[in-house]
């Protein structure tokens, strides 16, 4: 070995044990990171959630879509697409309201738009949730991130986690901007619905007010579903209307919008997002429900991944 090297394998070498003593001491022997009292959790029982709802599903397809008052335009551009998708696949979906403030002028467009019985395809539904789950599921993100009894371990992790960011502030703020806890409960409510009560229905996509579909995306991945060993395929997407991603099942590489679960395989598994999260779930944790629910699928229940090799989705 050159001498010249021997002081950077050493400065190396300390950087290694570092973060290894790091995440002994913080992370493996004191996950809370100190807290003094549990985090806030989600408020629902699932057996009652459903109540409010009776309608009855019987399509092939159905999409979930989360959405809220200032995406009510691109919401209808959404429901277009799908009344303009190819092919005879019977297409349902469901609108879930993401805020409590915003369920009136969801299911008046919903109604003005879609009882008419021309409309054919889709099946558009208004998906009702009791107002006291938006109130006991409006506050705890904003909690964890504000209150003095858990702000301090809160950033304790999130360096832990996250510090190698180079805009860490920012990073932060988006975790504690909107509340996705509040997201995943509504999602989990909508979610078990279809998986209780729709005996044809044999895909499910969960999405969101401001996507869009290319006219060909039920038809490709209904034919890569044709493979009975599949579990959920992927199609590539465009990003912000411009950037096109390859998905893959990866940090930062898939939008579950492009991405179709087949519903016999999530009642084998039995899980729903928040089920896959960790026990003592972050701000971030909730921010990341999405993608986390894909890899716990994929990596420790074994799912299997299709791919269709075709941009068939837009994140705008």
């Amino acid at each position: 070995m050159r001498h010249e090297y021997f002081p950077v394998l050493v400065m190396i070498s300390l950087c290694v044990l570092h973060v290894s003593i790091t995440y002994y001491f913080t992370v493996r022997r004191d996950p809370t990171f100190g807290l003094a009292a549990p985090l806030p959790e989600p408020v629902v029982d699932m057996r009652n959630a459903n109540a409010l709802n009776s309608y009855k599903l019987d399509s092939d397809v159905v999409f979930i879509v989360r959405t809220y008052s200032k995406f009510v335009d691109s919401t209808t551009r959404l429901l277009r697409g799908l009344q303009a998708q190819e092919g005879n696949n019977s297409i349902s979906s469901i609108i879930l309201s993401t805020d409590l403030n915003s369920t009136f002028v969801l299911r008046s467009k919903v109604q003005s738009l879609w009882s008419n019985p021309s409309n054919k395809r889709p099946d558009v539904y208004f998906h009702d949730v009791a107002a006291s789950i938006y109130d006991d599921n409006c506050c705890q993100v904003q909690t964890v991130c504000s209150d003095l009894s858990y702000s301090s371990s809160w950033h304790a992790y999130a360096r832990t986690k996250f510090g190698h960011y180079k805009h860490f502030d920012e990073k932060m703020a988006t975790f504690c901007r909107g509340n996705n806890l509040l997201h995943y409960v509504l999602t989990d409510i909508a979610l078990k619905y279809v998986l209780d009560s729709c005996v044809s229905c044999k895909y499910i996509v969960i999405t969101n007010g401001d996507n869009a579909y290319d006219p060909r995306f039920v038809t490709k991945v209904v034919e890569a579903m044709a493979d009975p060993s599949l579990d959920m395929v992927l199609t590539d997407y465009l990003e912000r209307g411009t950037q096109v991603v390859k998905s893959q099942v990866k940090l930062n590489q898939m939008d579950l919008g492009a991405l179709a679960f087949r519903v016999s395989s999530l009642r084998k598994y039995g899980l729903l997002y928040l089920d896959t999260l960790p026990i003592v779930a972050w701000p971030s944790d909730y921010y990341a429900a999405d993608g986390e629910f894909v890899n716990f699928l994929v990596h420790f229940k074994g799912a299997k991944v299709g791919k269709v090799n075709k941009v068939l989705f837009t994140h705008w």
